[in-house]
């Protein structure tokens, strides 16, 4: 969108840091509890998973948390991935108690 609308912007790309347990660093992490926090560590685990599938299993599996979207994308054009594109991304948003996370990763990815 940036270069379509020709915004005089630069996007930089890092990595995503993450807590031991995979959970992406947020400021928004300090309002999980203990059991919230246990709870958030199925994000990690299902965007490790080879197949959309085992993710959905692995996160349906998980009570506390709701599931508000998991997709695979196209990183170029972010519209839903096909067989052949080449780099899938899988992104990830859902809620625990009150609190609503997102994530991404290349998909292939393990841990």
């Amino acid at each position: 969108m940036v270069s379509q609308l020709a915004l005089p912007i630069e996007i930089i790309s890092a990595p995503t840091i993450r807590e031991k347990s995979g959970l992406a660093i947020s400021s928004r992490n300090i309002r999980l509890d203990k059991t919230g926090k246990k709870t958030s560590e199925v994000i990690y685990k299902a965007l490790t998973m080879p197949t959309i599938e085992q993710m959905k299993s692995e996160i349906l599996n998980e009570p506390g948390f709701k599931l508000d979207y998991l997709e695979i994308i196209d990183e170029e054009t972010f519209g839903k991935a096909k067989p052949d594109t080449q780099n899938k991304r899988v992104i990830i948003a859902g809620w625990v108690n009150d609190l609503r996370l997102i994530d991404n990763m290349p998909m292939g990815i393990s841990k």
